[in-house]
């Protein structure tokens, strides 16, 4: 009996040991259990919104422009020519189709040389006045719309205006413009043309036939001016 004594003592102890630890454990439990968890509440991922197109507001049809036609004096336009006037004098202002007005200004001067251009002839000068009666420019003034003509036993002579003698004249006289310059609308510009001649014959006629292009077979008008 005191032998088995310390035995159930110690028994006894263990017992108790184990109930212990087996009520930590227990309480452990539970409050691991009971603890409380962070909760995470689910986030809605952003919708995204879906922008509709504006609806297109109706257009309205741009009126068509129709090109307006302004009536302006036609140089261009002038393709029927004249019939030849007659004969003018030195002073006369002769209208040609109502688009330019031509004048000899003075009596015609001769001279052998145009400072040092020499003539096979001599050199017939004639100091022009025109007159743009349009209002555009006119731009169609050329050598060749210039020529003398007259009779010699029987047979017409006829002689070109010089454009070398032109410009050689331009100098000589301190002219403002070329034989050729444009003329602006409703301008009067004065102009010299020089012809070289026979200084046998002596009664010239100054003949304007002016052409819408240099290379154009008909002219647009014919003028006549006697040059005595």
């Amino acid at each position: 009996m005191k032998k088995s004594l310390p035995i159930l003592i110690l028994t006894c102890i263990l017992l108790f040991s184990m109930a212990c630890v087996v009520n930590r454990f227990s309480r452990s439990s539970t409050a691991t259990t009971n603890a409380s968890l962070p909760t995470f509440t689910p986030v809605n991922p952003p919708t995204a919104e879906v922008t509709q197109p504006a609806p297109a507001s109706p257009t309205k049809a741009s009126p068509s422009l129709q090109p307006t036609s302004t009536a302006l004096p036609s140089i261009a336009g002038a393709a029927s020519p004249t019939a030849v006037t007659t004969p003018a004098a030195i002073g006369d202002g002769i209208d040609c189709d109502d688009l330019i007005k031509i004048e000899v200004v003075s009596t015609p001067s001769s001279s052998l040389y145009l400072d040092k251009l020499k003539a096979q002839g001599t050199w017939l000068v004639v100091r022009l006045q025109f007159t743009n009666l349009t209002g555009e420019t006119y731009n169609y003034l050329h050598e060749n719309d210039l020529k003398v003509v007259s009779s010699n036993s029987g047979q017409t002579v006829q002689v070109d205006s010089s454009q070398q003698a032109d410009t050689e004249a331009y100098f000589l006289w301190a002219y403002s413009s070329y034989l050729v310059d444009p003329l602006a609308g409703g301008s009067a510009s004065q102009r010299i043309a020089a012809f070289d001649v026979d200084p046998s014959i002596k009664d010239w006629t100054l003949v304007f036939s002016p052409k819408i292009s240099r290379y154009s077979p008909t002219p647009f008008c014919t003028v006549e001016i006697t040059l005595k």
